[in-house]
């Protein structure tokens, strides 16, 4: 049984393909995608727990994306992955109501903990 679904946001192939393998060991469904229009296809067709945003996605601010869903009232827990170039702008998605922000390079095992702790948060707020 799963622990909850994920939507995975990165551009980066390689990426995507380990993290998306490693939150499924974990017991996530994971849905992942890799550009903006599928990103807004996967929100239109399902409910995700949680959604990991990368901040570096082309054709995609993460300040606009976190704006976006307050607005159409999505109530998924977001979590943004960034580099330390794109920090302000995690800082912002903060602001805006994320969940929590992780910096690259970050300990896989810190990540599926905050993972873990955002589902937790979001299956809180529904019950």
């Amino acid at each position: 049984m799963s622990k909850g679904k994920l939507l995975l946001v990165e551009n980066n192939a390689t990426f995507r393909s380990f993290l998306t393998a490693e939150l499924s060991m974990a017991g996530y469904s994971v849905t992942d995608v890799g550009d903006t229009e599928r990103f807004f296809k996967a929100l239109r067709e399902d409910y995700h727990h949680v959604i990991l945003l990368d901040t570096g996605m082309p054709k995609m601010d993460c300040v606009d994306t976190m704006n976006f869903l307050k607005q159409s009232q999505i109530l998924s827990e977001v979590i943004v992955f960034t580099d330390n170039t794109m920090i302000e702008n995690a800082l912002e998605c903060i602001k805006l109501g994320a969940f929590d922000y992780m910096c690259r390079p970050y300990p896989l095992k810190k990540f599926i903990s905050c993972v873990g702790k955002a589902m937790e948060h979001q299956q809180s707020k529904v019950q």
